[in-house]
């Protein structure tokens, strides 16, 4: 199984990444390495290969509590990892300006950090359309504890008691997931990116529950440029305002984020005002050609 988090079998897998990276640097005119998420950092750097660029998707004092029930262990343990390897790098590349700061604190000097956020096309995604009130609330993407889901479940809860006729979907790559069994949930399983994307297509409520703050939700960039409304926490809410171009919560308030999606689902008004914007930020400041300009730009000067 592919699966997001620590198992017994990935430390065998990293070695063998590790010596196939190492293999092809010697034998082909390898300019620089990039290594994408923490397993890559350390398996570049296992590898000696050099110029190795770590292009960062979280904290790991962040994420990795949430695989263990020894949080207080593994917050500690993170900790460490982030102050041990990311510094050990010729350059840091992150999504957002917070896990720069945070790795700046950690021991990475400035000079060698740039922010570029993930790229998205909007072009993959139609139109969006908007429909007539009130609408359902869908949620997409892998179902794993930094997610937050409890929250989301207790929010439609709470939203069910007052409008029996709303209902949540999910819709996962995963093939065994484990919700709650309510008639009001329904899952759906995605078994490619098209299928996603015809997902999305809908008019909808998107719900973000993540609280987690170190990475940058790809969940989220996908739902901004099909255009659909979003209701986020705070901790996750990279690049959103909270009016303009989605409703944000204070992490972890469910009463805030049931009012939220409500007033969303009853108002298709709201839901174009804010879905137009949402794809007018993916324009600006997610497109493929600024992304790879910038990153070509970081790549020639560590060169």
């Amino acid at each position: 199984r592919v699966q997001a988090g620590p198992s017994w079998a990935k430390p065998l897998l990293d070695l063998g990444l590790a010596g196939k990276l190492r293999r092809i640097v010697q034998r082909e005119q390898i300019d620089a390495v990039i290594a994408h998420n923490y397993e890559a950092l350390l398996a570049g750097l296992l590898a000696g290969v050099r110029p190795l660029l770590y292009h960062a998707h979280n904290a790991m004092q962040d994420e990795l509590p949430y695989y263990f029930k020894q949080r207080r262990w593994a917050i500690r343990a993170g900790a460490w990892l982030d102050a041990a390897f990311p510094r050990r790098a010729d350059h840091c590349i992150v999504p957002h300006q917070r896990l720069a700061a945070y790795l700046e604190s950690r021991g990475v000097a400035a000079s060698r950090l740039s922010v570029l956020p993930p790229p998205v096309a909007l072009s993959d995604f139609t139109e969006p359309y908007y429909g007539a009130d009130p609408v359902d609330i869908v949620y997409t993407g892998n179902l794993d504890r930094y997610q937050n889901l409890p929250l989301l479940y207790e929010a439609m809860a709470r939203l069910h008691a007052t409008e029996p006729g709303l209902r949540l979907h999910i819709a996962t790559h995963q093939r065994r997931v484990s919700v709650p069994a309510r008639p009001w949930i329904a899952v759906a399983h995605l078994e490619d990116f098209a299928a996603m994307q015809a997902f999305l297509a809908r008019d909808a409520v998107v719900a973000l529950p993540r609280v987690s703050w170190s990475g940058y939700p790809v969940k989220l960039l996908n739902a901004l440029a099909a255009g659909r409304a979003v209701v986020a926490c705070q901790g996750a809410a990279h690049g959103l305002e909270d009016g303009v171009n989605a409703l944000v919560c204070p992490d972890n308030d469910v009463d805030a984020f049931a009012r939220a999606m409500l007033r969303l689902c009853r108002n298709s008004d709201l839901r174009q005002r804010l879905g137009g914007s949402a794809r007018a930020r993916i324009e600006a400041a997610h497109s493929f050609d600024a992304v790879g300009e910038a990153l070509e730009t970081v790549i020639r000067r560590v060169l």
